[in-house]
């Protein structure tokens, strides 16, 4: 079975007529190593890998990974539905320009932010997002323009709804989307003028443009960490310059910077040291020692070394963490995890499915989930295990 990304970085080689060679030298990898990708027989499970051979061809990452996330099941119709509704209304509201005359009284609104807060982004509801966004939207900025005793939270409104539409743009496969979002919080956190408002928009911004611009992304990141390191007073403040620390080392990670991401990650575990709980609930960031874990285990596959990430697994609890979406980030990462080592490898779809059960939509439209099942789908035998993970496979438009 050919790997989508496999097949679509031949496709992206014979059209720019670059020879199998000088495309794995600019990449950094062995011929082999990228003849054994094109043919489908090694998948393309980290991201260090897809964005160097997105460098080599001169094309975007998400050129390597397009077409995967416009899922045909029909369960997964109403999110992506939300989508286009969160495109509009992206680029219908701004700052000083509203989309509609007037809002609401303000306990309503902030029904609807609590709701947002406490519902509907830890669970990563994207079709309830896509009904809400838009018109909650319109209406804190109808309040944000004004000079009523609310502007202050209508503002703060703001982020919370721009972090959401982010998230859900950006697992949903639409990454100039997120960062539209990104840049309206940025607008709005500029308003706000506070220190942990600033770095939660740079925050965005970071992981908005990482799927493009992993530099920008780092650089991003490390700045606004650096900048927030003298406020940590502030409420908030540590868990916001912690998560920038994490965005940071990821970023770094994919670079191929293990020393810059060894101390981003440190930076960000001194700092859940601070605090007084494991999670901690701010802006549903839940940073805490238990982040740090699934963030290291992360690392630990962004590094290819499996082994390491089932290690940490072991010792992390992800239901410490109150958010259907972080523990399915943590099934994921485990999965990919068991499925680079041989003697593991048979439990990596048990993973995925739970992955696949907390937050469908973000599992399925996940590029290096997809490849790992593609892989597993060319390794499996006809057995109870192959007829789960052909199911998956079905699941995710993925020819069995």
């Amino acid at each position: 079975m050919t790997s989508t990304i496999g097949r679509r970085i031949r496709e992206r080689r014979v059209a720019r007529r670059m020879t199998l060679r000088a495309t794995a030298e600019l990449a950094g990898l062995s011929e082999s190593h990228l003849s054994r990708i094109e043919r489908g027989l090694r998948p393309v499970d980290r991201r260090s890998t897809l964005e160097a051979l997105a460098a080599a061809l001169q094309v975007s990452p998400t050129d390597l990974t397009n077409g995967w996330h416009i899922a045909t099941s029909e369960p997964d119709a109403p999110a992506y539905g939300a989508l286009v509704a969160l495109r509009t209304a992206l680029a219908d509201s701004a700052l000083g320009d509203a989309a509609v005359e007037s809002a609401r009284p303000w306990p309503a609104l902030a029904a609807e932010l609590d709701r947002l807060n406490s519902e509907l982004r830890p669970n990563h509801d994207y079709p309830a997002l896509g009904a809400l966004l838009p018109g909650l939207i319109a209406e804190l900025h109808v309040v944000a323009a004004g000079a009523g005793k609310h502007r202050a939270q209508a503002l703060r409104g703001l982020l919370d709804c721009y972090a959401a539409a982010a998230l859900a743009a950006k697992h949903l496969g639409d990454p100039s989307a997120a960062q539209v979002a990104a840049m309206h919080a940025r607008d709005a956190a500029n308003v706000l003028g506070d220190a942990v408002s600033a770095a939660r928009a740079a925050s965005l911004l970071a992981q908005a443009v990482s799927v493009s611009t992993r530099q920008r992304a780092l650089t991003v990141a490390r700045r606004a960490a650096t900048e927030l390191a003298g406020e940590l007073d502030a409420p908030g403040a540590v868990e916001m310059c912690g998560m920038l620390h994490l965005t940071a080392a990821l970023s770094a990670a994919a670079l191929r910077r293990p020393t810059e991401s060894a101390d981003h990650l440190a930076e960000a575990a001194e700092l859940a040291e601070r605090l007084d709980t494991d999670v901690s609930p701010f802006n549903n960031t839940f940073f805490g020692r238990v982040n740090v874990g699934f963030w290291r285990m992360a690392l630990a596959v962004e590094a290819g070394d499996g082994g390491r990430a089932v290690e940490i697994a072991r010792q992390v609890d992800p239901t410490l963490i109150p958010s259907p979406g972080r523990q399915a980030a943590y099934w994921t990462d485990l999965g990919r995890g068991l499925a680079m080592d041989r003697h593991t490898r048979p439990h990596a779809v048990g993973a995925l499915l739970r992955a696949e059960k907390l937050d469908p939509l973000s599992v399925r439209a996940n590029p290096f989930v997809r490849e790992t099942v593609t892989d597993q789908l060319r390794r499996s035998k006809r057995d109870a295990t192959g007829t789960e993970l052909r199911g998956l496979a079905y699941r995710m438009g993925i020819p069995v």
